[in-house]
Parts: structure tokens; C-alpha cells; sequence
């Protein structure tokens, strides 16, 4: 499960309701009812999971395989080049690594770095 605190709105996640499972993209009324708003009910049962980065997000989000899956780097422009390691992505820029496992780990840092979010191609 994944601490509200690393959630913004646009944040790609897993949700199981009763059952069911399906990928998603967090809004504002999620925030609301995650973080304990009185005017929302969190549905029983609500599960909120981080969707693991995978190579082929990785190719929907313009990074380009410089290694065969060893070596990837960033066509948007900035500087920085991720390894995986054990579904560990490391994004290192300068003398800088930023240990990453997860979708929305990338859209925040992504969002950090760039004040704008991470477009699919």
C-alpha cells in the first residue's frame, strides 16, 4: 500500500474496490477521501497500490534503451540516465542516485525537477 504522502493528483496507481483491480491516475477527490476529509467516505475495502516502473513505461515515457535493458536515458532533455537492477531503477544525474521502484516515484521527481508532468508519448 502506498503512503498518502507520496500521492499527487495525476500519480499513476493500482486501486482494488471490493474485488477488483484496475490502473488509475489519482485526482483531487482522492486526496480528499485518502486523506481523512469529513466530506468523503473511503470506500471499505479500498486498497491504493504503486504500479512497479517497467521497461515499457519507461519507452511510453520517451526514455530510450541505450544498454538492453541495462542503460536507459531521458530524450526530454534533462540530464540523467536510469539503471534497473532488480526492478530497482536508479536515476542518476551528476553525483546524485535516486533509488526508484515505482510510477508515481518517477512522475514526482519528474514533476520536481521540471514543474510539469510526465507525458506519455
Amino acid at each position: 500500500m502506498i503512503d498518502v504522502k507520496e500521492l499527487r493528483i495525476g500519480n499513476n496507481v493500482e486501486l482494488t474496490i471490493k474485488g477488483k483491480t484496475h490502473k488509475t491516475k489519482i485526482d483531487y477527490l482522492d486526496i480528499a477521501m485518502l486523506s481523512g476529509c469529513t466530506h468523503f467516505i473511503r470506500p471499505t475495502g479500498l486498497i491504493i497500490n504503486p504500479i512497479p516502473l517497467s521497461e515499457k513505461r519507461l519507452v511510453e515515457w520517451d526514455f530510450v534503451d541505450m544498454n538492453e535493458g541495462g542503460g536507459w536515458i531521458a530524450k526530454w532533455g534533462f540530464n540523467g540516465s536510469t539503471s534497473i537492477d532488480d526492478g530497482v531503477f536508479a536515476w542518476i544525474c551528476g553525483d546524485s542516485v535516486t533509488m526508484l521502484k515505482y510510477e508515481h516515484q518517477l512522475q514526482n521527481l519528474y514533476f520536481a525537477l521540471t514543474n510539469k508532468e510526465l507525458q506519455t508519448k
